[in-house]
């Protein structure tokens, strides 16, 4: 299992520079949803015996739709990762988080921007957001 998350992780180690430039890379609003996204997750709400509640996917898909699929899942990496001090889960759990968490926000992304490409979608269209929402459902 864990070989299989090293392989994906090493493939988007590699799909995303050749994506670079179908994102839209900004550092400040990068920094911005950063911010939010590690400070949601960090601050988890544990519903005890049944799950943790936050609002790092959110951050994931609003970078994703946004900034595009390898800032996206650069923000899954370090979000994850950010995370990982607070659960100190075991390495095998950790490693299948990054690359969930590095792969479907990517993937989410990358769709996205071609779905908005292909079909010349803006924000000024009642389309685009209905693909928002499709986006979100698909990166979870």
């Amino acid at each position: 299992m864990v070989t299989c998350d090293l392989l994906m992780l090493a493939l988007i180690s590699v799909v995303i520079p050749a994506t670079w430039r179908l994102d839209a890379w900004s550092g400040p609003l990068f920094g911005v949803i950063l911010l939010f996204t590690v400070g949601s997750d960090l601050t988890a709400v544990d519903v005890p015996g049944l799950l943790w509640v936050s609002g790092s996917f959110l951050g994931l898909v609003l970078a994703a739709v946004v900034l595009g699929g390898g800032p996206a899942a650069i923000l899954g990496v370090i979000a994850i990762s950010a995370g990982w001090f607070q659960s100190r889960e075991p390495l095998k759990y950790f490693i299948n988080n990054i690359a969930n968490y590095a792969l479907f926000p990517f993937a989410a992304g990358l769709c996205f921007r071609l779905v908005t490409h292909v079909a010349h979608l803006t924000p000024h269209n009642l389309a685009y957001y209905l693909l928002v929402f499709a986006t979100f459902v698909f990166a979870l």
